[in-house]
């Protein structure tokens, strides 16, 4: 362990105080109720009892918590706007390949309210993307709300906006080349961040 005690022993009070001051080095400090619960559970399984949460735990824990939580905010994810999809759509090439599936697959996850997992993952294949005079329908083969398939409906758009157009066949073509996605799955994920998005274009 990074305490430099046997993971097999029982667990002291001075070693609990350690473990949680590691913990925090590199994790929330309001994670730290989670880690002990966590290390209970397994000093439990060892017959060990209750960790000592004595006066020594109660001080350090203390402590960390007012030394970190002015500072330990939590950031929240960027949620893309019309706005932000307008400024995009105005600084990508859709004759590249990798602009064109980028956004294929931006315009999709954001009209069809999806989770990233429901479309780039290894769940979204050829055969769950179809083109309909009306727009698209993408099968979802599960979710994290619903572990049975549905289908979601896309309608097109009269501006550039659409997300049914030339693009979505460089997605389709990418899903025939590497079934897996998982180059959409990194670049689509990076939406939750400003700059890293607006770098997968440029």
């Amino acid at each position: 362990m990074a305490t430099g005690r046997d993971p097999g022993a029982r667990i002291s009070e001075e070693c609990l105080a350690a473990a949680i001051i590691w913990f925090v080095r590199t994790r929330s400090v309001n994670s730290v109720g989670s880690y002990v619960a966590a290390l209970q559970w397994f000093h439990t399984s060892w017959g060990y009892g209750p960790l000592p949460r004595g006066p020594i735990y109660t001080r350090v824990k203390r402590g960390l918590q007012q030394l970190f939580t002015p500072v330990d905010v939590v950031e929240r994810k960027f949620a893309l706007t019309l706005d932000h999809l307008y400024a995009i759509y105005n600084r990508i090439n859709l004759h590249s390949f990798t602009d064109a599936r980028n956004w294929a697959a931006t315009t999709l996850g954001w009209f069809g309210l999806l989770r990233i997992r429901e479309f780039c993952d290894a769940r979204l294949r050829v055969r769950h993307v179809s083109i309909t005079d009306e727009g698209l329908a993408l099968t979802i083969a599960f979710s994290k709300t619903d572990r049975r398939p549905h289908t979601i409906r896309i309608a097109r758009r009269n501006d550039s906006l659409c997300p049914v157009g030339r693009h979505t066949l460089s997605l389709i073509l990418s899903l025939q080349l590497q079934p897996v996605t998982q180059l959409i799955r990194t670049a689509v994920r990076s939406i939750t961040k400003r700059t890293s998005f607006f770098s997968s274009f440029t």
